[in-house]
């Protein structure tokens, strides 16, 4: 209720209405106005989440008794959409994509004419917008995929429930999708490395916090706890939204590297979703402070990671990052696990050329991708979603919760 009486008394304000004066003077049409913006406030503040994901099945796909497969011997893969713009994925030489592959027997092509004589299409979900036509013809052999390293929060004006019984496969970031596409993992090195031991990895580091970021939407949680942070100890920020050094990216490793901690926090709290700025930290041998979806003891070497949700508040946080910039042995401990890991890199290209040559594979659809995609509380974009968070957002902070 307090935040409903908040809210009603700016949208007076805004709309030019004084207390003294509400019983005359306005026209019919500002006060109708006025209306309608109550009654879209109210509704945006008392759901927190607009879709109901209550009845989501555990498995979101339905499978067939037979499938047909293609019989080429080399699989032609159709880029029918782009991604962020790229007509080839980024893919830099499409004759090498699959050069090293253990299963290489796969090419690109973005050629839409050669459709029926492809035996996969590739979907990117935020570029589905720009693309006015959809396939016409499709043969039982084909497998659309839906492919996106982004969550659905960031899937702008997709509408997902148009494509219920229409993707056979995903893959992207979700641990749980037909093809596992990250931006890191861990493996386990052939040997121990010993060197690590010795090595005082908080030496020539001279700053606390850094964080880069290019997405200053002010009330998403990530930038309310960079605020609150930055109250107790120095986090200075870099990329599109920092003060200082703003032309520095995420990479900028000569920028970045002389920072102890790296603040790792992701824009949705979507399950598994784990971006490069995590992987990027530890590459530059830094500790990274996450806040996420996803579980970080499965998916991040042992004791490697600070996690925001660890701790009672963001000042016992701080006193705690204060702890490690002076006690170089304890600062250390977050390294241990180089001595018997590293940081790889998936090929998305390799493992999906090798899908396609599993015939153990069955025949699938997703009957409910809109539902299976924003379960673990993570709500597909919408205009509704947009306003609500920004409205949850600035009484979150004005101390209103």
């Amino acid at each position: 209720m307090v935040k409903l009486r908040l809210f009603g008394t700016m949208t007076m304000k805004w709309f030019g209405f004084k207390r003294k004066e509400w019983n005359g003077g306005y026209s019919i049409k500002r006060c109708l106005v006025f209306v309608v913006v109550i009654v879209v406030g109210y509704t945006l503040l008392t759901n927190e989440d607009l879709n109901d994901t209550s009845n989501i099945k555990n498995n979101p796909t339905k499978i067939f008794p037979e499938r047909t497969v293609s019989q080429r011997d080399i699989k032609r893969i159709l880029f029918w959409t782009k991604s962020y713009g790229s007509i080839t994925w980024e893919t830099n030489s499409i004759s090498d994509a699959f050069k090293g592959c253990a299963v290489s027997k796969c090419i690109f092509t973005a050629d839409k004419s050669l459709v029926s004589e492809s035996d996969a299409l590739l979907f990117h979900p935020p570029d589905i917008i720009s693309t006015f036509s959809l396939p016409s013809v499709r043969s039982p052999e084909q497998i659309y995929i839906y492919a996106s390293l982004e969550p659905p929060p960031n899937h702008y004006l997709v509408n997902l429930r148009k494509y219920s019984n229409y993707f056979n496969w995903t893959f992207g970031y979700r641990s749980d999708m037909d093809i596992l596409m990250t931006y890191g993992y861990f493996k386990t090195l052939p040997s121990v490395n010993k060197s690590v031991e010795q090595k005082d990895f908080s030496k020539h580091k001279t700053h606390k916090v850094a964080w880069a970021v290019g997405n200053c939407y002010p009330f998403f949680p990530r930038q309310l706890i960079a605020q609150e942070l930055s109250k107790y100890i120095e986090v200075d920020v870099f990329g599109h939204c920092g003060k200082s050094n703003p032309n520095c990216g995420r990479l900028c490793p000569e920028v970045l590297g002389k920072y102890k901690f790296y603040l790792s926090l992701e824009n949705s709290l979507c399950k598994d979703y784990v971006t490069e700025k995590f992987w990027n930290a530890l590459i530059r041998e830094q500790i990274p402070i996450v806040r996420g979806g996803a579980n970080y003891t499965k998916i991040a070497p042992p004791n490697s990671f600070i996690n925001v949700l660890d701790f009672p508040n963001v000042a016992k946080l701080a006193e705690y990052l204060h702890y490690l910039d002076k006690n170089h042995t304890a600062y250390n401990e977050y390294f241990k696990w180089r001595s018997h890991f590293a940081i790889g890199n998936s090929n998305w290209r390799c493992e999906l050329c090798k899908a396609l040559h599993d015939t153990s594979r069955p025949a699938q659809v997703y009957t409910d991708l809109y539902g299976w995609m924003s379960e673990e509380n993570c709500p597909l974009w919408s205009v509704s979603n947009q306003i609500t968070r920004f409205v949850n957002g600035f009484f979150y902070n004005m101390g209103i919760k």
